[in-house]
């Protein structure tokens, strides 16, 4: 079925859908990072516009307290009590708040939003109509952005990395540059299919998240909580045997636990679960259940993925396919961080020859196909490839490529010409020829 972030004019995020699905059945706040102009503020709009909710948008780095609080009532300090006299832009009756630029607050002023997120309280007092609390930030490599603080994403179930346009495949990219918002281009008319039906996709938003939430959640929860607990239980002490640095509290247990049942059963209301893949589930949900990349400059996805396979094998009882997963990953890390240090391209392709004969057996697994194809954009240059292609020509069949491997797919725009990218041969089979190129180049250079 056509996802709500698609029928919502949200385009290229079929991948994280689930994640906000999840985060809108549980209530727990959520944090969106991404670059500029990846429409995380016009998802939250959108979204609280078709659940017909209040909503508010506070830039962090420029909101006062005044604003979010109001201004004190002198009538109720006469009475011995300090109340607040609200203002359309104050936070009491707001029922789905976006709190953006969260990372460019002082520090001052995350300690006072860490109450609203942490508890939905404002100076002690309940926010008792405030349902949504979302936070966004630019990466922490952007410019005037700092990591956060841990006490403060500590306080966020789900951290969702929005894809970047230029990751998108093609056809969103055309979506995406004809979508028009409700603040662009406000003096020309809207043609009517461009416009939304909110109030339709509100009713069916409504029922799906009702029934997940009441039905599928209680009923997969009590079916995979043996999973999950022995899970977190190998993840925590895996931890604290390799003293590790990012070791969770119980807090964050929990969210973990209610993240992966929430994220699962949306997953089941969509007919896409099937409990004989919950390993590989983890691999592709738990990232977004921990704040290592927004409080930590010096975090590495590539070891954490490492770990993570690790735990998932140990959890599971290491069968032969799992000890080969982390064996890869393993070997992945390290062929990478040589690649990186080798400015010799000849050199290059060796450590290429080297990985190429276990991707066809390890394809199979989501986490080592994204580690696979990262590693190749970070350490093979465009240019180098590009080179490399004009001493033989890929052959063009057309094909169709599947969003579930868009994100996989960025080493085959570098592969074609741009007026080629609408042909090509599928991932793997573009792969192989590309393996062949690099090996029949490397062996002419020998001789």
């Amino acid at each position: 079925m056509e996802g709500f972030l698609r029928k919502l004019g949200i385009y290229g995020c079929d991948e994280i859908e689930d994640f906000i699905l999840a985060s809108l059945i549980l209530g727990d706040p959520i944090l969106l990072v991404g670059s500029h102009g990846t429409a995380k503020t016009m998802l939250c709009e959108r979204l609280s516009k078709a659940m017909g909710l209040k909503f508010i948008a506070y830039d962090a780095s420029k909101a006062l307290f005044e604003d979010i609080l109001g201004f004190p009532d002198p009538y109720s300090i006469k009475e011995g009590e300090i109340n607040y006299v609200s203002t359309p832009i104050s936070l009491h009756d707001k029922e789905f708040v976006l709190i953006d630029e969260i990372s460019r607050a002082n520090y001052q002023m995350q300690n006072k939003w860490l109450e609203v997120i942490r508890s939905r309280k404002i100076m002690g007092k309940p926010l008792s109509s405030l349902r949504y609390v979302f936070g966004a930030m630019n990466p922490p490599y952007y410019p005037g952005a700092k990591t956060l603080d841990p006490a403060l994403s500590g306080r966020f179930c789900f951290i969702i990395w929005f894809p970047h346009f230029a990751d998108l495949n093609e056809d969103d990219k055309k979506l995406v540059i004809s979508n028009v918002s409700e603040d662009d281009a406000p003096l020309i008319q809207r043609k009517k299919e461009e416009t939304i039906d909110y109030e339709k996709i509100g009713e069916e938003l409504s029922d799906f998240l009702n029934d997940v939430r009441n039905s599928i959640y209680p009923s997969m929860d009590k079916r995979l909580r043996e999973s999950v607990n022995k899970f977190l239980n190998t993840f925590v002490t895996i931890q604290k045997e390799e003293e590790a640095e990012w070791v969770i509290d119980g807090r964050r247990a929990g969210m973990m636990k209610r993240g992966i049942v929430s994220v699962l059963s949306v997953m089941e209301k969509k007919g896409n679960f099937s409990e004989k893949n919950f390993s590989e589930y983890l691999l592709s949900i738990v990232p977004f259940l921990l704040p290592y990349s927004v409080e930590r400059e010096d975090y590495n996805k590539e070891d954490f993925e490492t770990f993570l396979v690790k735990v998932v094998g140990d959890c599971s009882g290491e069968s032969k396919q799992q000890k080969s997963v982390i064996e890869t990953m393993t070997m992945l890390t390290k062929i990478q961080s040589a690649a990186e240090k080798e400015a010799n391209i000849e050199r290059k392709f060796i450590l290429l020859e080297r990985i190429s004969p276990i991707l066809m057996k390890e394809i199979s697994n989501r986490a080592v196909k994204r580690r696979v194809f990262e590693f190749f954009e970070e350490v093979f240059s465009p240019t180098a490839i590009k080179d490399i292609l004009k001493i033989e020509k890929l052959h063009k069949n057309q094909i169709t490529i599947s969003s579930i491997d868009a994100n996989c797919m960025r080493l085959t725009r570098y592969m074609l010409p741009e007026e080629d990218r609408k042909y090509g041969e599928t991932l793997f089979t573009t792969f192989n020829s590309l393996k062949e190129i690099v090996t029949k180049r490397y062996s002419r250079k020998k001789r």
